[in-house]
């Protein structure tokens, strides 16, 4: 199963295909601004380097949050039309979720780092248990 991968939450556009848990292309550009300008060429890259077409695809991922808005909903926007362009799913993940290690058991917090408002500094947080959310 092929997956493309697109995180515009944070103060990057990430991009990734995964075949079968497997990373087969990923790129990274640090930008604050300019995610809608940059992510399709972001992601056609990763498409070329992965020697794939977007017929490809059998599902789309993205990150839906936390983090900046303007760049989630680009992200979404552009996961969303692709996947309708290409008649594929389209799957929202949260950041705290990706986080997850794969497989995880039992309990655990995942915390992300939120934007830093000196003095003080701040974290999205997520318990889990088993790998499902439970606050």
């Amino acid at each position: 199963m092929l997956i493309l991968g697109i995180n515009t939450s944070g103060p990057a556009c990430d991009v990734a295909l995964v075949e079968d848990g497997a990373c087969l292309a990923e790129a990274q550009e640090t930008m604050s601004r300019g995610q809608d300008a940059r992510l399709p060429a972001i992601v056609a890259g990763c498409v070329d380097q992965a020697g794939r077409s977007f017929e490809d695809f059998d599902r789309i991922a993205v990150v839906t949050g936390p983090g900046s808005f303007t760049g989630i909903r680009v992200g979404v926007a552009f996961a969303r039309g692709l996947a309708l362009a290409l008649n594929v799913p389209c799957l929202g993940i949260t950041a705290l979720e990706a986080a997850l290690p794969a497989g995880q058991q039992g309990s655990a917090i995942v915390l992300l780092p939120a934007k830093r408002r000196p003095p003080d500094i701040t974290y999205w947080a997520q318990r889990f248990r088993t790998g499902d959310a439970i606050d």
